[in-house]
């Protein structure tokens, strides 16, 4: 009977996790270094406000807590004669430096991976999915305000204004679709940065949100581009 009674509560929970509206306001500011955030989150009875100190990582002064280490001062340790290197040392010193060489070259083939024209092929992957999966989330939440000013450049001017031709594109969409949705984006020729400033107030209800989730996580380009970057593959040139 008691057994019967939790999953019959689980369920309950589940059923209201699902169908009960949440409630979210948040305020996002990036400019240079500096990360400034407010989120607050209401659902039935219950409110939460995002502790910006927590996840900033630090202490309630507001300073960045320091951990102190103690430093001994180094024994002097005896000289050793240098003596020739030995059959088995020289064999141990070349597998170290073939494996620093195999490590290195991980790391070079990981920097390729992320570079600026990789990251323009995964744009030009994922422009169609993400704005379907937009349009389906802005279609299924309630929206009060939603504001997004985005000031962004790259190492290559020319990447910079593709990029933002893609977002003209949504910013026009958006607007002509959601009369409470705004988009800015000032692009930056001369420098690589990214800063931003999002205020949103927003209603939605889970269960609303999973036909977009899933179209947008079978989508046939989504899947190429998450099995090559799980593969660690070279990123698919758009069809």
């Amino acid at each position: 009977m008691v057994l019967e009674i939790l999953i019959a509560l689980l369920i309950l929970l589940l059923l209201l996790i699902l169908f009960v509206s949440f409630h979210v306001m948040l305020v996002l500011d990036k400019r240079g270094g500096e990360f400034q955030h407010k989120i607050r989150i209401k659902w039935l009875f219950l409110s939460y406000s995002v502790d910006p100190v927590k996840l900033a990582g630090k202490d309630k002064s507001g300073k960045k807590k320091k951990t102190s280490k103690a430093t001994e001062p180094p024994a002097d340790k005896p000289k050793k004669e240098k003596s020739e290197p030995q059959p088995v040392e020289a064999e141990r010193q070349k597998k170290d430096e073939s494996t620093v060489s195999a490590d290195q070259k991980k790391e070079d083939k990981e920097s390729e991976r992320w570079s600026v024209s990789n990251i323009i092929k995964m744009l030009r992957l994922l422009i169609v999915p993400v704005i379907r999966l937009a349009e389906g989330i802005l279609g299924a939440i309630d929206i009060h305000k939603l504001n997004l000013d985005l000031k962004f450049g790259f190492d290559d001017p020319a990447d910079t204004g593709m990029v933002v031709g893609y977002l003209y594109a949504l910013r026009g969409y958006l607007e002509y679709q959601y009369e409470r949705v705004r988009l800015y984006a000032e692009p930056n020729f001369i420098e690589m940065m990214l800063d931003f400033h999002i205020i949103g107030d927003i209603k939605f209800r889970i269960a609303s949100l999973i036909p977009a989730v899933m179209k947008f996580v079978f989508n046939r380009n989504v899947l190429r581009l998450s099995w090559a970057l799980i593969r660690k593959k070279d990123i698919p040139d758009p069809a």
